[in-house]
């Protein structure tokens, strides 16, 4: 039987490979910015543009520098500065309430303590921050966004970290008893255990 019986042979163009990206079929555009628009203004662009344009189905993702600008544009490293300040407050007091002062004092006197030190160090990692944000020139605008976290974001958790924590601890750990309870109550009983053993 010839193949002809079964089979229409049709003569057409496409593609000499299929490019993947992340295990799915890809299509990669690859530009250059224009000449004052930033690569933040480019990628929002795009990605408006796709939305419009491409089915519900089709899935957009970035490849190379604007990878690198998207996943650096949160904030991984401001949760690690603004908890740091949190944390200097609350250990203070709790060391404090381990020195036998009350649960007021304790925690009024660590955030007075401990404010020169959160300040110091917020305004110095903001004026640090500020090249990345103020920069110009070839790389900016990958910089850009980390500058803006940095500086806008610390800014503003120094100031909730002297508010909020103390008041959060205030109302969290009012009830509770200062770390070192267990550790002194057990040191007394041993205390009043040894004489009776000998």
């Amino acid at each position: 039987m010839p193949l002809a019986n079964l089979v229409t042979l049709v003569d057409a163009t496409g593609p000499n490979e299929l490019n993947r990206f992340d295990r799915m079929r890809a299509i990669t555009l690859d530009a250059s910015l224009a000449e004052g628009v930033s690569l933040g203004r480019a990628i929002d662009a795009l990605d408006k543009r796709a939305h419009e344009v491409l089915p519900a189905a089709a899935c957009v993702d970035w490849d190379g520098v604007s990878r690198d600008y998207r996943r650096t544009g949160g904030g991984i490293l401001l949760i690690g500065l603004a908890a740091k300040n949190g944390v200097l407050i609350v250990e203070f007091a709790n060391q404090l309430r381990d020195r036998g002062q009350n649960f007021q004092e304790a925690l009024v006197d660590a955030a007075v303590i401990r404010l020169r030190p959160i300040l110091m160090t917020s305004a110095s990692t903001t004026f640090g921050a500020l090249p990345l944000l103020l920069a110009t020139g070839a790389g900016a605008e990958t910089r850009e966004p980390i500058g803006i976290v940095i500086v806008f974001g610390v800014t503003v958790s120094a100031a909730l970290t002297l508010f909020v924590v103390p008041a959060l601890y205030a109302v969290v750990a009012r009830r509770t008893r200062s770390p070192q309870y267990l550790a002194r109550a057990i040191e007394r009983l041993r205390r009043q255990e040894e004489p009776a053993a000998d």
